[in-house]
């Protein structure tokens, strides 16, 4: 709520019930129910570090699992950013979510002060 995400998706389905929580199959499934959003893969061999990165207006961030197994889709339009992480070699999604949606903030009170 803090930084107004309006949906959370998920995938494999589990059978999680939440007003904000809309559960897939696949990453391919979410991606084409949100056409309108920007995919943004978040993962340790990400192409630009989250610091520098220049976020979409609309995007939609992916995370995979917590011990990073791949999970990237190539296709036009996609992006994706690490986040660095010397010491402890990995994070769980919401940790990874919490840092992506942070700097983003900044981000946004940088263009607009």
């Amino acid at each position: 709520r803090s930084y107004e995400i309006p949906m959370l998706h998920m995938t494999p389905a589990s059978g999680l019930q939440h007003k904000m929580l809309t559960e897939h199959a696949s990453f391919e499934e979410i991606i084409s129910c949100r056409p309108e959003l920007t995919p943004v893969f978040v993962h340790e061999d990400g192409e630009i570090e989250v610091t520098e990165f220049d976020h979409p207006e609309s995007a939609l961030y992916l995370f995979g699992k917590a011990n990073f197994s791949p999970f990237v889709i190539h296709g036009e339009g996609h992006q994706s950013v690490r986040i660095a992480c010397p010491k402890m070699g990995m994070l769980w999604p919401h940790q990874a979510l919490a840092i992506v949606m942070y700097n983003r903030g900044l981000a946004y009170k940088r263009e607009r002060p």
